[in-house]
């Protein structure tokens, strides 16, 4: 999809996207134009029970670009909270959806909501932060981690993934190492959020 900015045209991923609607009327009431944003290696289906469960009103919840059933970056392959961002404002604005009064971002999804603020502050009300990784520092084993990762054939690395995050995420995840472009994820990883 491609949609005019002042800027000029950009291209957009197309994003499934998952709609919760609320089973527990006690629950206080959200505006209707909430977004949920997963973390990585999972999809916008991780907030069904939270949402359903917790929110009074609707909710939407997009699978990021490159999760879920959506498509994954364009190349070179982008995966960077900004990135992120501008695949969920665009879908807001290709949608109709009206302005998100609220944001809540789980990990990742934290530092897309944080990007959206940046971007368009005054299009938020309001931000949820759900174990934002802001830490800029990391381990150089979880960056060579990534690396062996990469080298893994297909199915032993769905296999390895789920033994510690469930099938569904250790797909998302092994899609999200395999058509990253080199060096993507360890920058990411690396460097600070933003």
């Amino acid at each position: 999809m491609t949609s005019a900015t002042d800027e000029g045209p950009r291209t957009v991923v197309r994003l499934h996207l998952n709609h919760f609607f609320p089973t527990n009327p006690s629950s206080p009431p959200l505006p209707t134009e909430t977004i949920l944003l997963h973390g990585l290696g999972v999809s916008g289906a991780v907030w069904a029970g939270f949402a359903r469960r917790f929110l009074a009103r609707p909710v939407i919840a997009p699978d990021l670009r490159g999760h879920g059933a959506s498509d994954p970056a364009p190349l070179p392959h982008q995966y960077t909270p900004t990135d992120y961002a501008a695949d969920v404002l665009a879908l807001l604005d290709a949608s109709g959806m009206g302005e998100p009064g609220t944001v809540i971002g789980h990990s990742l999804g934290s530092l897309i909501a944080l990007a959206m603020a940046k971007a368009e502050a005054s299009r938020i009300k309001r931000l949820i932060l759900i174990d934002p990784p802001l830490d800029p520092t990391i381990s150089s084993d979880v960056v060579g981690e990534v690396a062996r990762l990469r080298t893994v054939p297909p199915g032993p690395l769905e296999d390895y993934l789920a033994t510690f995050h469930g099938e569904v995420a250790a797909r998302s995840l092994a899609r999200l190492f395999r058509c990253a472009a080199p060096g993507t994820l360890e920058t990411y990883i690396a460097s600070p959020r933003g």
